[in-house]
């Protein structure tokens, strides 16, 4: 799609403040061979749901519009007693991006 793609890691050994991995996809939506992404609200939920621990930041640009979500401050707001994989939490992050999709 005249696109991108990259993977960065860091070790948590090496890095011990600032690691993990990245992974930056782009597209070029104006492309004909550019698929749409399918239901990118029900993948972030299965991911953090299934993810137990790991943390997972979130961010689709789309013009001059950012959705983003970031698992580590959902921990942090919701203290050590709540999982992010409870039914509540995950039907919140579902309602949080499906309103972030449609703000104009």
């Amino acid at each position: 799609t005249g696109g991108a793609f990259s993977i960065t890691s860091k070790s948590e050994r090496e890095h011990p403040e600032d690691h993990g991995t990245t992974t930056t996809a782009t597209f070029m939506k104006d492309s004909v061979d550019y698929v749409p992404l399918g239901d990118i609200v029900e993948t972030i939920c299965t991911l953090i749901h299934r993810m137990g621990s790991i943390d997972l930041e979130f961010v689709q640009r789309v013009g001059d519009r950012e959705i983003a979500l970031n698992s580590a401050e959902l921990r942090q707001i919701l203290g050590d007693d709540v999982e992010l994989s409870e039914p509540e939490v995950i039907d919140w992050i579902r309602q949080f991006l499906a309103d972030s999709y449609n703000e104009e």
